[in-house]
């Protein structure tokens, strides 16, 4: 089985007001345990707004910068290549819950899986 698993980085903990600054996504064969990165972007999600995220979190502890996300390309630059990667796969992440939805908030739609943190 093959699936993709996602990240993102966000400039806070819920999609409502806050945005998604950057992605990365890898292929996993569950079979064989290979991954191959697929997608690693810094995105300019439409709800960026410099001065409201400039001092958010992700800025202050990781070298991601917010000038970085304000001359990136925007997130609906890259909507058609994602939304054909959440096609072909199931998708799950470490935080799932959080990462998918932001990506659902966005419009996108995910045949998720299980969560990689949930243990039952």
């Amino acid at each position: 089985m093959k699936l993709l698993i996602i990240d993102i980085e966000t400039t806070g903990l819920v999609p409502e007001g806050n945005a998604i600054v950057e992605i990365g996504i890898v292929l996993c064969d569950t079979d064989t345990r290979e991954t191959t990165t697929v997608f690693n972007q810094i995105v300019k999600d439409d709800v960026f707004d410099y001065n409201k995220h400039k001092n958010s979190w992700i800025f202050q502890n990781t070298d991601l910068t917010p000038e970085e996300v304000q001359n990136a390309n925007s997130l609906d630059t890259y909507r058609e290549e994602l939304q054909n990667l959440f096609d072909q796969y199931p998708i799950t992440a470490y935080n799932k819950r959080f990462d998918i939805s932001f990506m659902a908030a966005r419009g996108f739609k995910l045949n998720d899986t299980k969560d990689l943190m949930d243990n039952g």
